[in-house]
């Protein structure tokens, strides 16, 4: 069996892995259009923070990998076209053969509704555009972003602490708000307000930009991704995400999509939406692999959980939100809780949990805190799989440490029976 996947991200890569142990027979090729392989989506943020060395280092796997592995990477090539009848592709370095084809090639910062001037508007997820802007964000004085996402937010954290003047616009009533609930987010958006030479520019959409209307050294468009074009014909949704089935794979037989270029469902409603998010790629592709002889493995979606650090607070969030109540069929019930982060700390936590009213189900978690309180989310997004109550998730072991731990006045808190507010 012949396996070509065009792209060498987080989904090509761990498909290409998982494909090498389930088929240790196959011929495997990955074909990357870049010339840096792997490199991660915020390496110029890690590479600014001193994490790495060199941008060449913020890489979330090597090629001495994928060799010993036996899967041929071929970089600096360009997908150009597929003929899904004779089961060929076209590279602008070669003509290739395959029994199954996986597309992914991940998404893209570039807009589609804000009208930029290419010369002069960048985004930095790829190893090219960071290594081009680097120069650019250490001379400049003055930075305008453009989106106050996740991306947007974590940009700005970090020139501020380089001593950069930062301007954020955002379309949004407040930023991160496809994780967070506005109420719950008060501390933060509050002590936001008072970081000098941040200004956070809120209710604002941007159409149209250039740096000669801005008085800023730099513009960075930090806006949500959007899948990059691949296939023409193949069948897609409204936002340009690809079809595909329960196992990932598309509108023409034996080509699979993965990763940022699908939609994928919400574990909670089951409904689709569009999701990209490393943990997320990773599993398509690995589905992926268990799929490509025959549908055996359905991919079972994702929690939308995700954790960061910005301006010295922990953010993290997984599952529903109050916002997203709409969606859900049953009555839930909303606890806030302000605790402190340990037994022997004063720094507070604050938590915010979604539960379904008539079974106590765990249903979403966000989390805010100065201190480090992002390994709780993801034990809250194992309870919120495996469809815990609240009684049951208390009664699961669990470590304690007094220096570290929020454990116990978390439980502390929730039996105090504090009222929760229905919808």
């Amino acid at each position: 069996m012949k396996v070509i996947i065009i792209g060498a991200s987080f989904a090509g890569v761990y498909c290409a892995l998982q494909t090498r142990k389930l088929h240790p027979d196959a011929e495997i090729i990955v074909i990357e259009k870049n010339e840096q392989f792997a490199f991660l989506p915020n390496g110029l943020l890690l590479y600014l923070q001193g994490i790495y060395e060199s941008l060449e280092e913020a890489t979330f796997i090597s090629k001495e990998v994928l060799e010993k592995n036996d899967i041929q990477l071929h970089l600096n090539e360009v997908f150009l076209s597929c003929d899904s009848q004779k089961k060929t592709i076209q590279t602008n370095g070669a003509s290739y053969t395959y029994d199954k084809l996986v597309l992914a090639t991940g998404s893209t910062q570039q807009s589609k509704v804000i009208e930029l001037a290419e010369e002069e508007i960048y985004h930095y997820k790829t190893y090219q555009a960071a290594n081009y802007l680097l120069p650019k964000i250490e001379q400049a004085q003055e930075i305008t972003l453009i989106g106050a996402g996740q991306a947007g937010m974590e940009a700005a954290s970090v020139f501020i602490g380089l001593g950069k003047k930062v301007q954020v616009f955002e379309a949004m009533e407040y930023p991160l708000f496809k994780y967070f609930d506005q109420d719950f987010l008060t501390p933060f958006l509050t002590d936001l307000a008072t970081i000098p030479h941040l200004d956070l520019r809120l209710n604002q959409r941007i159409a149209h930009v250039t740096q000669e209307e801005s008085t800023s050294d730099l513009i960075l468009t930090t806006v949500n991704v959007h899948p990059t074009e691949t296939m023409n014909e193949l069948v897609t949704h409204s936002d340009l995400t690809i079809q595909t089935n329960d196992f990932l794979e598309t509108s023409e037989k034996d080509i699979f999509a993965v990763g940022d270029l699908i939609q994928i469902p919400f574990a909670l409603t089951n409904e689709k939406i569009y999701l990209p998010q490393i943990n997320h790629a990773v599993r398509s592709g690995m589905v992926v692999a268990a799929n490509l002889v025959q549908p055996t493995k359905k991919f079972q979606g994702g929690l939308r959980m995700i954790g960061t650090k910005l301006f010295d607070w922990y953010l993290a969030s997984v599952g529903l939100l109050e916002s997203d109540a709409f969606l859900y069929p049953q009555v839930i019930q909303v606890k806030n809780l302000t605790l402190p982060i340990s037994t022997t700390s004063k720094e507070m936590l604050y938590c915010k949990l979604i539960l379904e009213k008539q079974t106590q189900r765990l249903l979403g978690v966000q989390l805010l805190s100065r201190n480090n309180c992002l390994p709780i989310i993801e034990r809250c997004g194992w309870a919120i799989q495996q469809e815990m109550t609240m009684e049951a998730l208390l009664e699961q072991d669990f470590f304690f440490q007094s220096e570290y731990s929020t454990t116990l006045a978390f439980l502390n808190d929730l039996f105090a029976g504090r009222d929760a507010d229905e919808i």
